[in-house]
């Protein structure tokens, strides 16, 4: 089984703090992360200037699971 383009990145502390993230897990994807001015440690999905993130771990797994289905 390979692994999923994108899995789930927590990032802070328990409690309000804490967010969700997703991670890209191709690697062919970080030179267009850069490109776009992005430079962090862990690629992560970006969209309209921002980065995804969530505070409901619940519907961060539903969007990782939309994610990785819609890949191509």
């Amino acid at each position: 089984m390979s692994r999923p383009r994108w899995t789930i990145f927590v990032s802070g502390k328990s409690g309000p703090e804490r967010r969700y993230l997703f991670k890209d897990n191709d690697p062919k994807t970080e030179d267009d992360k850069k490109a776009k001015g992005i430079t962090i440690g862990t690629p992560v999905h970006f969209h309209d200037g921002a980065f995804t993130s969530m505070k409901d771990p619940e519907d961060a797994i539903l969007f990782c699971d939309f994610l990785n289905r819609t890949e191509p």
